[in-house]
């Protein structure tokens, strides 16, 4: 895969910056960074042109103490509201890598092989594709998705979108599940569904 090298969006990565830090979430910020696989990928098929600014959201899902799923499902919630605040005439994308189940570099690894999705894979793609990813915050904390595989915590960051977009159902979604690769979660949001409302 060539590399990606796009700009950034100086203006609306301070707004956040500072919409986060009066939201009360402990945000930093950085000019000089480089942007990972986690963000490279999923731009090379999405923006292969590399003509749009992007501004990277890290979120820690590798180190604990991690905060609790529902700081994640927040964050998602202002994030977008501090995009809606923002006073300019743009129009903003957002995109989420996590994954579902997942070990990396130990005997679960080969897990797949047999079970290449399992039942907290299914429970959790039914809970998030008919509306009720609320119903799943409990159980996610590091103790609980590490139980699945060291990489399992990585799925916090699919709360993250699921904030942005209020809980809302996916008007696209496909689970990709195979015995060579860890089960990997495909959904998007038209224009009606950022807008609907969800019951509580």
């Amino acid at each position: 895969m060539p590399p990606y090298e796009t700009s950034g969006h100086h203006d609306l990565g301070r707004h956040l910056l500072e919409a986060g830090l009066r939201r009360k979430f402990d945000l930093a910020a950085s000019d000089t960074y480089r942007i990972d696989h986690g963000f490279t990928v999923p731009l090379s098929f999405v923006r292969p042109e590399q003509d749009l600014p992007v501004i990277p959201v890290w979120t820690n899902i590798l180190i604990p103490p991690l905060p609790p799923g529902e700081r994640y499902f927040e964050l998602g919630a202002a994030l977008r509201e501090s995009i809606e605040e923002f006073p300019g005439d743009l129009r903003v994308a957002m995109l989420a890598t996590g994954h579902m189940t997942n070990s990396v570099g130990g005997p679960a690894m080969l897990s797949v092989v047999e079970e290449p999705v399992n039942a907290w894979d299914l429970r959790t793609w039914e809970l998030f594709t008919t509306g009720r990813v609320v119903e799943l915050l409990p159980d996610c904390t590091w103790d609980e998705l590490y139980k699945h595989g060291n990489g399992t915590p990585g799925f916090m960051v699919h709360l993250v979108a699921w904030g942005a977009v209020h809980g809302a159902v996916p008007s696209w979604s496909h689970l990709v599940s195979a015995p060579i690769i860890p089960p990997a979660a495909f959904v998007s949001w038209d224009e009606s569904s950022l807008t609907r409302k969800v019951e509580k």
